[in-house]
């Protein structure tokens, strides 16, 4: 597997359904996006990055998540993110991604 370039970036947006609404996943109630939700945004932006560095057979897996969730985001949101590849270290990448609805990260 080849690393990453670093600075690399992505355009993926995403509009959030009401199946990515938190109330899917037991907060009932609740129109905006889940935290869970976010969680695969983040991951598929960070799939789109790296994807172009597998070799012929190779796959890639996360093996950690460290989110702040720090603004909601209602259903109907575009969200995009500015994502970044940060420094490589051994064999893992590592990934600095956000995603912003208007103004909030």
């Amino acid at each position: 597997m080849r690393h990453p370039r670093i600075g690399k970036q992505t355009s993926l947006t995403i509009e959030a359904t009401e199946e990515d609404s938190a109330a899917v996943v037991g907060n009932t109630n609740v129109d905006v996006v889940a935290t869970t939700s976010l969680i695969l945004f983040l991951e598929a932006v960070a799939a789109e990055l790296i994807d172009d560095c597998c070799e012929a057979g190779e796959i890639t897996v996360g093996s950690a998540v460290n989110v702040r969730h720090l603004a909601a985001a209602p259903i109907g949101a575009r969200s995009r993110p500015p994502p970044r590849s940060r420094p490589c270290r051994a064999a893992a990448s590592i990934f600095a991604v956000e995603a912003h609805h208007g103004r909030k990260t």
